[in-house]
């Protein structure tokens, strides 16, 4: 993992445990969002949070948030740098 990756690692898991109650201190990339308790309004919540705080646009129905392409706090850290990559290199992000 790169140290941006890193950055954007730690970042993420403080927003995590800012925004999420609970035990979001014992999230790791696999953690399921289901497991963690992350019902639709909590997601909703969350990808404002991370759109504010990372400047980005996350590609998400929230009509049909069980059928994300994410279901792990892995796979929300991989999309947020991704989608920053994007916005840096100057590229539309693409949806996912």
């Amino acid at each position: 993992m790169s140290n941006f990756d890193q950055r954007i690692e730690s970042e993420l898991f403080e927003l995590l445990r800012t925004v999420l109650p609970g035990n979001a201190h014992l999230f790791t990339r696999d953690t399921l969002l289901a497991d963690a308790g992350i019902n639709s309004l909590a997601l909703v919540e969350t990808v404002f949070a991370i759109e504010e705080k990372f400047d980005v646009t996350i590609p998400y129905n929230a009509n049909d948030w069980q059928g994300t392409s994410f279901s792990t706090v892995g796979d929300v850290l991989d999309l947020v740098v991704r989608l920053i990559v994007e916005k840096s290199a100057g590229q539309s992000p693409c949806a996912t």
